[in-house]
């Protein structure tokens, strides 16, 4: 599930939530143009964008998916 939470869920949940819109856009500018890389043993594959799913390891987001699931 993790690696497949709406960012636009997620931000609906924040606004249900009644948190700042200071803090609802930075999260938002926090995800915008996020890129990935695969590498493989040919070659790195081109960058693509991400648009669902939240990175592991940051605290901030272990907090948006938990909010997300209790929404």
């Amino acid at each position: 599930m993790y690696d497949k939470a709406s960012h636009e869920v997620m931000y609906e949940c924040l606004e249900k939530k009644d948190a700042s819109m200071v803090y609802i856009q930075t999260i938002k500018d926090m995800h915008k143009g996020e890129k990935a890389r695969v590498r493989t043993l040919t070659g790195d594959v081109k960058d693509f964008l991400i648009d669902i799913g939240l990175h592991q390891g940051l605290a901030l987001n272990t907090f948006l998916f938990a909010l997300v699931m209790t929404s």
